[in-house]
């Protein structure tokens, strides 16, 4: 059985700087989704970037 996490599965706080291999969050499921996943979404002074694009960009 899958571990249940939610919102409480972050690692990091908003407006945190983070570095390549750090843990952000927990994969899990919440029981509304049909499989283990994470959640990731990256705003820049409130605005929603393209996350691909932008680790693409910045990830070594």
């Amino acid at each position: 059985m899958a571990e249940e996490c939610g919102t409480g599965s972050r690692q990091v706080a908003a407006g945190q700087t983070v570095a390549a291999g750090q843990l952000v969050g927990l994969v899990g499921n919440t029981e509304r989704s049909t499989a283990n996943h994470l959640h990731f979404e990256v705003y820049l002074d409130g605005t929603a970037v393209d996350s691909p694009r932008l680790l693409e960009a910045n990830a070594g």
